[in-house]
């Protein structure tokens, strides 16, 4: 299936030509910000406000962030378990179901 075309398309361009050290300047600020160089580029001429909307590779490694932070929890939580000696199904059964009434509020 084809993209949809854009009902304001980028027709015209703007080339300029960069140094190796120039062009991965830009790029690192662009991954440091999330975004394509390209984007980074346009908005950076342009002014736009570059926080107004975290791009999707910025998105993503916030989740990373987060998932390592769970994680990392887990591992805590395994160790104490470990500690405490054996725990009876129920008692975790109960905290899987808080956990989840947790992740579902959370959305």
């Amino acid at each position: 299936m084809a993209r949809p075309k854009s009902l304001n398309p980028r027709g015209k361009q703007l080339n300029i030509a960069l140094r190796p050290e120039e062009f991965d300047a830009v790029r690192n600020r662009a991954d440091a910000s999330g975004k394509r160089p390209v984007d980074f580029a346009r908005d950076t001429l342009l002014g736009s406000d570059p926080g107004t909307m975290p791009s999707i590779a910025r998105f993503d490694r916030l989740v990373l962030e987060q998932l390592k932070r769970v994680g990392s929890n887990l591992n805590q939580i395994a160790r104490q378990l470990n500690a405490l000696g054996p725990v009876s199904l129920v008692e975790l059964e109960q905290v899987l179901r808080e956990l989840r009434d947790l992740l579902r509020r959370m959305g």
